[in-house]
């Protein structure tokens, strides 16, 4: 009976698991980089000095795809950071552009992926000596050839070597991005990050084995 009682407890956890790998409709991407310049006033998003090291990662809902076109798609953030500070804020007359992660495929030309974020504390520098900044930050990567995307779906696999231009960047849309202004970085490295789902199969693989020396006993 308690043989009987653990399988279908094990069975019922299977298909808990199962379900939540079936739902995960979330994708985890590290960056790694090299800073390049900073913004002035103490404002950059990078902590470490030019020449020293960066690190991030963004995660976004694969579900959330908008394609306004078929060759280029839009997906809402779930969380994006560089060097532990969130990029990912709210939207708003403040911030006349949106975060969130954009993909597009120009055919045989100009391929790009955008991951746009906001760092706050830059946008309070606006109107101080000539700053016009609205606090952009971006992971940008850029492939001339076109060879990078087939569609506006962003792959779960980057390879870096596709891409001629790789960077961080910001601000992008600000009147005067360059000189002390902007924060810029050299990206090094992209990685997907497994998502839970991969240790739920292994768990329910170690329940399984478990249960099977139970029923042997």
């Amino acid at each position: 009976m308690k043989t009987l009682i653990r399988t279908w407890m094990g069975i019922g956890l299977v298909h808990y698991l199962c379900g939540v790998s079936a739902s995960a409709a979330t994708l985890l991407f590290s960056f790694t980089g090299q800073i390049t310049e900073k913004r002035g006033r103490d404002v950059s998003v990078f902590t470490g000095e030019v020449g020293g090291e960066f690190t991030g990662f963004f995660s976004y809902d694969t579900s959330s795809l908008n394609e306004s076109r078929s060759s280029s798609g839009f997906y809402d953030l779930i969380d994006f950071k560089l060097d532990g500070r969130s990029l990912n804020v709210s939207t708003g007359p403040e911030i006349p552009f949106r975060a969130g992660v954009f993909v597009h495929d120009g055919g045989d030309s100009d391929d790009w992926l955008e991951v746009r974020g906001f760092y706050l504390p830059a946008m309070a520098t606006v109107g101080i000596d000539g700053f016009n900044d609205n606090g952009a930050i971006s992971i940008w990567l850029f492939d001339s050839t076109g060879g990078a995307f087939s569609d506006g779906i962003l792959p779960e696999a980057i390879d870096l070597s596709q891409f001629d231009d790789t960077r961080a960047i910001g601000p992008i849309f600000g009147v005067s991005p360059f000189g002390p202004n902007r924060d810029e970085g050299l990206i090094t490295g992209v990685n997907l990050i497994p998502e839970p789902r991969a240790l739920a199969l292994v768990m329910t693989g170690l329940i399984l084995m478990s249960l099977k020396r139970v029923v042997v006993r």
